[in-house]
């Protein structure tokens, strides 16, 4: 048996997920299905907004310190974050991987310096669900 789904299929049942329960369960047992074909260490949700800052509605994140990295991702990082840019400017079709999407020399950017070298991540991609066209999900896999 072959299953195909495209992508806006693929974002309509995701969205319909959220909008039925919006609850955590959700979120892990996405994780959980996602974890089975791709290895992943870290899921993240974010909803993000053009007019105002990221909301963190679910993360998995183990290491404390990690977390409270996230606490400067909320404060500014995110404005420097090369997927937020993407979805501000609109492009967040299909899923995004950091390194087709990071500047040159992004290990010298002020976002790796001040953020991304302390997030424990080594690569991610960033699968967008619009919301409207001011607000998005962002599945943020990380490893």
């Amino acid at each position: 048996m072959t299953v195909t789904l495209d992508f806006y299929d693929w974002n309509e049942g995701i969205t319909a997920l959220f909008e039925v329960s919006g609850n955590r369960a959700v979120s892990e047992n996405l994780f959980k299905v996602i974890s089975l074909q791709v290895p992943i260490e870290s899921f993240i949700v974010f909803q993000y907004h053009k007019a105002g800052i990221p909301e963190i509605l679910y993360e998995n994140l183990n290491n404390m310190d990690h977390r409270k990295n996230l606490t400067s991702y909320l404060d500014g990082a995110y404005l420097l974050d090369p997927f937020y840019q993407h979805f501000a400017e609109g492009d967040i079709q299909g899923p995004l991987r950091l390194r087709d999407i990071a500047p040159d020399h992004f290990l010298k950017s002020d976002y790796y310096r001040s953020y991304y070298k302390f997030s424990g991540l080594r690569d991610e991609v960033n699968i967008y669900i619009p919301l409207s066209d001011q607000s998005a999900l962002a599945l943020a896999l990380g490893r």
